[in-house]
């Protein structure tokens, strides 16, 4: 029901014919859902596919093999998936404004562009060095939001509570 999305992926589709540009949705691909998939996938050009859920092994290998994940703007934070990419090693292209996930992407983490002409660009090779640059930085961030170190900083923040709750006692 992403209007606005779809529409982006549409553009990027018609800009760069060479390149297939797979959307994974959030719900299971079958029944209405699918139908819905299918639909979307017919009005949009060849190389842009939408396709629901799909298993995990099938998900990190997109992820891996990938020459890009594109994220767009988003209305609500879920940065699980740019710490997949981040983890897989795989450049990340941010369309819009990251302020749902400002903690995570900067200019060295990912491409933060405004729309598809600039997303176009960082395809080209000119951005080769600049890619690899990226890589090294977000994967180093994935590294500090391991679920081991959020676990340790979870613990820490619990600690603290309990200490200033038996100063207070």
């Amino acid at each position: 029901d992403d209007h606005e999305s779809i529409e982006t992926f549409r553009k990027l589709g018609q800009e760069m014919p060479s390149i297939k540009f797979v959307v994974f949705g959030n719900k299971e691909g079958i029944g209405a859902y699918e139908r819905r998939m299918r639909s979307i996938s017919k009005k949009l050009p060849k190389n842009v596919i939408f396709t629901g859920l799909v298993d995990d092994d099938v998900y990190r290998s997109a992820l891996v093999g990938a020459s890009a994940f594109v994220q767009l703007e988003r209305k609500h934070a879920n940065s699980l998936s740019l710490l997949e990419a981040f983890a897989a090693k795989t450049p990340v292209i941010y369309i819009g404004n990251p302020y749902m996930d400002s903690d995570l992407i900067n200019d060295q983490s990912a491409f933060i562009v405004n729309d598809v002409e600039e997303a176009k660009n960082i395809f080209s090779s000119i951005y080769l060095e600049k890619i690899n640059r990226s890589i090294i930085h977000s994967y180093s961030v994935a590294k500090d939001n391991s679920i081991q170190n959020l676990g340790k900083q979870l613990k820490n923040i619990y600690d603290e509570l309990l200490k200033e709750r038996e100063v207070l006692k």
